[in-house]
């Protein structure tokens, strides 16, 4: 019977260490994940805060007249807040009634998990096209 005890008290011991190294193994993977989640979220957001600014700034020029790119990129950049956003404005038909007007904007992203450097930077565009009025 005492055998039995020794045996059941040297398998019992307690085992701090290793639920540290595998907490430590795993952390990484969980805050890619979690990081990764927010990323994508902020992603779509951003995008579709673009979206809504081009279109905005689309609308602005379709109606100002002479045609200046000007407000249009301001616009653009102020609606959502993206003041590193690229904004570019062009009318081929010289901006006369009937022509179309395109606004394009780019906006670099920095991410979160980029602190991986496997990954690349990333860049959301939007474009809005209008007829002018």
């Amino acid at each position: 019977m005492s055998t039995f005890c020794v045996c059941a008290q040297r398998l019992a011991r307690p085992r701090r260490g290793q639920a540290m190294v595998e907490f430590a193994l795993i952390l990484p993977i969980i805050l890619l994940i979690v990081f990764g989640t927010l990323d994508l979220g902020r992603i779509v957001f951003l995008k579709a805060q673009l979206e809504n600014a081009v279109r905005e700034g689309a609308r602005l020029g379709r109606v100002t007249q002479p045609f200046n790119d000007v407000p249009v990129r301001t616009r653009v950049q102020a609606q959502a807040g993206l003041a590193n956003a690229t904004v570019v404005a062009s009318c081929p038909g010289g901006c006369a009634y009937g022509s179309t007007l395109t606004v394009t904007a780019t906006l670099p992203v920095s991410l979160v998990v980029g602190l991986v450097p496997a990954l690349p930077s990333l860049t959301i565009d939007a474009s809005a096209s209008v007829r002018v009025e």
